[in-house]
């Protein structure tokens, strides 16, 4: 690796449909200085092929597999392997522009006190472009907590995609994505960096294109467990950032107002085994904060209204037997 060292990390899961136009679209980078991590997951399908085939053309690019273990962990491992100086995420189903990095990096150079860059998103769907998240080109100071959390809204763009990291506080720190967290995982992940870095630089270039399928908002939950981990692990980062940036009360309260949707998920999964006996039921939906989704649930409907107000209040039996009968 030479001046511009970064290590690109595809995470890949039966992508066979769209790898090789996010492959060829990496290749094409107006900059020729990367690597190009392929980290198959456990693939049933001719991804494999696929990533072989491009291997044969071009040495930049290495391929590993593992069993199937989910994106973070796919990431992860690219992050052990990863030799550049800065690393980028890209996923298997979307792909980029042919300056992509270049202008990421570019800012990186010019201002060598960065340690984040983050370009914003064109979403597709049905090869049409729906939505357009940009930002204006700006440098913040990680400590200006104000601007980035409420003002920028920066947790909002959480997803791993799109933001160039400096490699050396990810190996400092030792930052990695939680493979038990089943949602939003990488945005703990860029809230822990964020944490630990200096200045966060924005692009106005939106060089990204996220393909954005069906069932790409699925609204699926895991087990209880799993999705009660989500929940505390989202609120440990927040009050750690809270704590970094002493923060004020009112930008604190914007922050952690999205706790609501981890409260939901939770809720959504212990009705997923509705033969399970009231009083484990009832354990478990003791364990969540009230006062929590009290402040911060947003009803659209008549009936999460009544809901909420059942919940809130504690008529936990009669909360329990809507959800069961609904």
């Amino acid at each position: 690796m030479s001046e511009m060292s970064i290590t690109v990390i595809v995470p890949i899961y039966n992508a066979s449909h769209y790898l090789y136009e996010c492959i060829h679209s990496i290749i094409k980078q107006t900059c020729s200085d990367f690597e190009l991590l392929l980290i198959d997951d456990g693939s049933t399908d001719n991804s494999s092929d696929i990533c072989n085939f491009w291997i044969e053309r071009d040495g930049r690019i290495k391929y590993f597999r593992q069993e199937n273990s989910g994106a973070s962990s796919a990431r992860n491992h690219g992050l052990r392997k990863a030799q550049g100086d800065w690393v980028i995420f890209i996923d298997s189903d979307d792909y980029v522009l042919p300056n992509y990095l270049s202008d990421l990096y570019d800012i990186t150079k010019k201002n060598t006190y960065v340690d984040l860059c983050i370009d914003g998103v064109r979403i597709y769907q049905e090869n049409k472009q729906i939505r357009l998240v940009s930002f204006e080109n700006k440098i913040y100071s990680a400590d200006d907590a104000l601007q980035l959390f409420c003002d920028i809204k920066i947790h909002k763009y959480g997803y791993s995609v799109g933001k160039l990291y400096k490699k050396s506080i990810i190996d400092k720190y030792h930052l990695r994505f939680d493979e038990n967290i089943c949602i939003a995982e990488d945005s703990v992940f860029m809230m822990n960096f964020i944490s630990k870095c200096s200045h966060i630089a924005f692009c106005n270039k939106c060089n990204y294109i996220y393909n954005l399928h069906s069932n790409s908002l699925s609204t699926s939950v895991s087990n209880y467990e799993k999705e009660l981990y989500s929940y505390n692990a989202y609120k440990d980062i927040i009050i750690s950032l809270k704590k970094r940036y002493n923060m004020t009360d009112d930008a604190f309260e914007y922050l952690y107002s999205p706790i609501v949707f981890f409260i939901d998920r939770v809720l959504n999964s212990i009705y997923i085994e509705q033969n399970a006996p009231y009083k484990q039921r009832l354990e478990k939906i003791r364990r969540i904060n009230i006062e929590e989704f009290r402040r911060f649930k947003k009803c659209n409907s008549w009936k999460e209204w009544v809901l909420k107000e059942i919940f809130v209040h504690r008529f936990f039996r009669l909360y329990d037997l809507l959800r069961i009968i609904k």
